[in-house]
């Protein structure tokens, strides 16, 4: 019977497709080409019994496949998939490998499991590394922040077309301020109202965040 490996024993190598692990399901989400707006791949942040995670991708041409048979927050045993690369930008976690799903790999649902493997990870970050990642786009930043502002719905026309975006303004744990933008519809998922009508305070942890400077000041985007 093939063992499993815990995330971080995974490695390269291109004769080998037999690794097996046992994984819960972070977040899921498809990967979405900007020009224009095609699917490319369906995206997981994996993470297993020792909260090592790692970024696991099925391409568009074989999703269809496979989605049905993977839902967030449940447990899995993968096997028969590829160890590649993992790229050298937007790297929703801090490891250079990731998982593709081939037409081999092999899903089952894990309904009792025997481990404790977390529901969610995180990799916060300080202002420091922040500044550091300013328009250097090889790994994405969590943030934990307390949010200071909420700006209306906007609609700005982004290459033709007319795009939803709400800022934020958070303070960071360090006492600096931080201009969140949200696009499309996760700008709805934030209600002004609710900012205005409750004492707070209101906490916002955001995920896989780009970072760049407008004006001299960070702009963190989703």
């Amino acid at each position: 019977m093939m063992q499993y490996s815990l995330l971080n024993q995974l490695c390269i190598d291109k004769h080998k497709e037999n690794w097996k692990v046992k994984v819960r399901i972070s977040r899921m989400w498809n990967a979405i080409n900007s020009k224009n707006n095609d699917i490319i791949s369906l995206d997981m942040i994996l993470i297993d019994e020792q909260n090592n995670s790692i970024h696991a991708i099925i391409k568009n041409n074989i999703a269809k496949k496979f989605k049905p048979l993977l839902q967030e927050g449940k447990f899995y045993e993968l096997s028969h998939f590829q160890v590649v690369d993992g790229n050298a930008l937007y790297r929703p976690v801090d490891n250079d490998i990731k998982i593709m799903f081939t037409l081999k790999t092999s899903i089952k649902e894990i309904k009792e499991v025997d481990v404790d493997i977390p529901r969610h990870k995180f990799e916060f970050v300080d202002y420091n590394k922040i500044h550091e990642r300013v328009n250097k786009h090889v790994q994405l930043s969590d943030i934990i922040a307390n949010v200071i502002g909420v700006g209306p719905i906007e609609q700005p026309c982004i290459k033709g077309s007319n795009v939803l975006m709400r800022n934020i303004n958070v303070m960071t744990i360090e006492g600096h301020e931080i201009k969140l933008t949200l696009w499309g519809s996760i700008a709805n998922e934030v209600e002004e109202s609710f900012f205005t009508e409750n004492p707070g305070p209101f906490i916002i942890i955001a995920t896989c965040l780009t970072v760049k400077t407008f004006k001299g000041k960070f702009i963190s985007l989703f």
